[in-house]
């Protein structure tokens, strides 16, 4: 789990972490909500040593079957890509050349918008929007937090510790995961949830033809 493979993610393998691939283990279909919106950046092992602005990732969602994710170039993927998914469909547009290309999947598979998205990781379950509920059903511990006015919860899943920050609104702002050779942080920058659909949102890029692709299988990024 300490190297990390550097293997370059097409964009389609990263299109994987938020569809199909992601519905392998044994993860049930949440209830449909509202649409939520998240801005976050990553920080220490497996990622690009991110930060605010630019280089931050953007995600909408809506219920179980739509979502809108926009990631900044990474050391997985070098060129700025948008996916949306809004089930049975997928769109994959590398913002860099207009690129766009076009999955349709087998069925209607839940989107998991999964924070840590790699399997080898106890704590790939946990998704965008239910931090707080992910640990609250796992007994998190109370700890000393360095948010002012806010709280910090402590959990182990499997052989991973989890610590969430939460600010004094309530919201998360950052979860850091260390894990035996491996830590990591996400950190979030803006944290939306219950706000009214925008259904424009989860559709296809205008004016650009899509080539059909197949979606390749998530490859992982942790040894």
């Amino acid at each position: 789990m300490a190297s990390i493979v550097k293997k370059t993610l097409t964009s389609l393998s990263v299109l994987c972490l938020i569809t199909a691939c992601a519905t392998s283990g044994n993860l049930k279909p949440v209830q449909a909500g509202p649409m939520s919106h998240f801005v976050f950046w990553y920080s220490g092992d497996y990622y690009a040593a991110g930060a605010p602005g630019d280089m931050a990732d953007e995600l909408w969602k809506s219920g179980d079957y739509k979502s809108r994710l926009r990631v900044a170039p990474n050391r997985f993927t070098s060129a700025p890509l948008l996916l949306i998914y809004n089930a049975p469909d997928s769109w994959d547009e590398n913002l860099a050349t207009s690129e766009l290309s076009h999955v349709s999947h087998s069925g209607m598979l839940p989107e998991r918008s999964t924070v840590f998205p790699d399997t080898r990781l106890g704590a790939w379950e946990l998704e965008f929007g239910t931090e707080r509920e992910f640990f609250a059903d796992r007994h998190a511990e109370t700890i000393p937090s360095d948010e002012p006015g806010g709280i910090a919860q402590r959990i182990r899943v499997g052989r991973d510790t989890l610590t969430l920050y939460l600010n004094k609104s309530g919201k998360p702002s950052r979860i850091e995961i260390t894990a035996p050779g491996f830590a990591a942080a996400v950190h979030y920058s803006t944290y939306e949830t219950g706000l009214p659909e925008q259904s424009d949102l989860f559709l296809p890029p205008a004016g650009i033809v899509a080539k059909e692709a197949t979606l390749k299988p998530f490859p992982g990024a942790l040894k």
